[in-house]
């Protein structure tokens, strides 16, 4: 999926992707537990399939931001801020999250 995500980012606009998404944050927070449930008590239950399915959903977003956006920018949220962007509204950036 990840190899996708710069696939599709150098074909569009032949650069790589730097959208700094929302749910991408939120997949790293979920493979830190993933992995500290692991590691630390040796089991990979739900932790794992969050992770798995975090990182699933939060490349189709970035692609979806992608795909959506009329040329490159950098920290785009979500592929609804990315909707916003491409019909003339700018987002407001935030201190924390983009």
């Amino acid at each position: 999926m990840e190899a996708l995500c710069y696939i599709v980012s150098i074909w569009k606009f032949g650069k790589e992707t730097c959208t700094h998404a929302f749910l991408s944050k939120m997949w790293g927070l979920s493979l830190l537990i993933a992995f500290t449930c692991l590691i630390g008590f040796s089991e990979i239950g739900w932790a794992f399939y969050l992770a798995v399915g975090l990182g699933l959903i939060s490349h189709i977003d970035v692609i979806l931001i992608i795909l959506i956006l009329p040329k490159w920018q950098y920290d785009v949220p979500s592929a609804y801020h990315a909707w916003k962007i491409r019909n003339g509204r700018q987002h407001k950036k935030g201190i924390f999250f983009n």
